[in-house]
């Protein structure tokens, strides 16, 4: 054999199991670093879906907020037109009394009917 010859034999013959190990830690290292990117992906639309949803639920409790407000306001302009209503029949002083009377007697009346509900409730759980 000629000193050329020699010489392409020994780069033309394939790496023995040195460049096998190569190849898989190339590709080790690439599924890695997808699986990092991948998980980088994952949590930055966590983080955005987070923050809509945030954003959605804080809406939702002003708006809601200001319902209530709104119908407590209506309820007491109602109540007020009542007492205005009965205040030629019966008197100032009595019209309030009344209202403020079957007001109360109404709340109390749905807060029975809530811890009735609860009650319930806390039966169905034990059950």
């Amino acid at each position: 054999m000629l000193e050329g010859e020699e010489h392409a034999q020994t780069t033309d013959a394939p790496e023995p199991s040195g460049g096998a190990d190569e190849s898989v830690r190339a590709t080790m290292e690439r599924l890695v670093a997808a699986g990092q990117e991948l998980l980088s992906a994952e949590l930055e639309w966590a983080k955005l879906k987070a923050a809509a949803t945030g954003a959605a639920l804080r809406n939702a409790a002003v708006l809601g907020i200001l319902a209530i407000l709104l119908a407590l306001a209506g309820l007491t302009t109602l109540l007020f037109g009542i007492i205005l209503a009965l205040t030629p029949l019966i008197g100032a002083v009595f019209a309030t009394l009344l209202v403020a009377v079957v007001t109360i007697g109404i709340a109390l009346i749905l807060i029975l009917l809530a811890r009735r509900s609860l009650s319930g409730i806390a039966r169905n759980r034990e059950a």
